[in-house]
């Protein structure tokens, strides 16, 4: 069997591969050629170096690591800028924070949420609050990404069956809360419409995407689940993103130009490795 990232990572190639193809019939720079190949070899370098035995974590580290993904999220409020606040400034770039760290947090919930009722209790609540910091930045398409990934930790978790539906309804504060606020931002076609790109290529451009859309969230379906049940809450995480960003709303993942999402990935895949090895 092979391991979860190198398994993660293939079946990324695929969507790696339509994001390219997107990027080539956009005309776009150089610039963004070097940006999207140089986080394609950030992806890999996170994703091997937390395959390191020397890397492996334990419970307490998995729960360190999902903290600063919370703060990582919320770090963005923090710039006084108008408008969404999304971006962390890194010289003349912007990484965008959000998909760089809801994969594994989502992952490092599912797995911690099965360790105890307690724990289970902390990882919703981490989640919420996640959510309630990504309604006021704010971006709807994570809030119901994110919110999507929950709902499989709740129903898997130890949860009461009988509190379930109140925890699950406490995420639609937030995603009332995020879709209550405009959004003056304007979908860019090598980004956030990569589907209507390819499809107004060609009728076998549009079917090429949309297939490589497919096949990461069956690998990251397939492959999480197998760590634990509830982990299939991060392919549904992908899936909300797909469908949202065919009106405009976000990146598609792994295929629209930008670091972040691609970040995430690498991390999620060498995540994957750790929690795969402490079951």
């Amino acid at each position: 069997m092979r391991a979860p990232a190198t398994t993660l990572l293939l079946g990324a190639l695929p969507a790696l591969a339509a994001g390219a193809f997107v990027l080539g019939i956009s005309d776009v720079g150089r610039g963004a050629w070097f940006v999207q190949g140089a986080s394609v070899l950030l992806m890999l370098a996170i994703a091997a170096s937390m395959g390191l035995p020397v890397a492996s974590l334990r419970q307490r580290g998995l729960v360190v690591v999902a903290c600063a993904a919370i703060v990582g999220c919320a770090l963005p409020l923090l710039a006084g800028t108008d408008g969404p606040r999304r971006w962390l400034a890194a010289g003349p770039l912007s990484l965008y924070v959000a998909p760089v760290a809801l994969p594994s947090l989502l992952a490092i919930a599912a797995r911690v949420s099965r360790s105890s009722a307690r724990w289970n209790s902390v990882s919703i609540a981490g989640l919420w609050l996640t959510a309630v910091i990504l309604a006021v930045q704010p971006d709807l398409s994570q809030v119901l990404a994110l919110t999507a990934g929950a709902v499989f930790i709740v129903c898997h978790g130890s949860t009461p069956r009988r509190r379930r539906a109140l925890t699950l309804l406490a995420f639609v504060v937030p995603i009332l809360a995020a879709a209550a606020q405009d959004d003056p931002l304007a979908p860019v076609p090598h980004v956030e419409l990569v589907f209507e790109v390819s499809w107004r290529h060609s009728i076998g451009a549009g079917l090429g995407v949309s297939a490589a859309a497919f096949a990461l969230l069956a690998t990251v379906a397939r492959r999480m689940a197998r760590i634990e049940p509830s982990m299939i809450g991060v392919a549904a995480y992908y899936g909300v993103l797909f469908a949202c960003s065919m009106p405009g709303w976000t990146p598609a993942p792994l295929m629209g130009f930008g670091a972040g999402p691609l970040l995430g990935f690498g991390l999620l895949a060498g995540t994957a490795g750790q929690l795969e090895r402490r079951s």
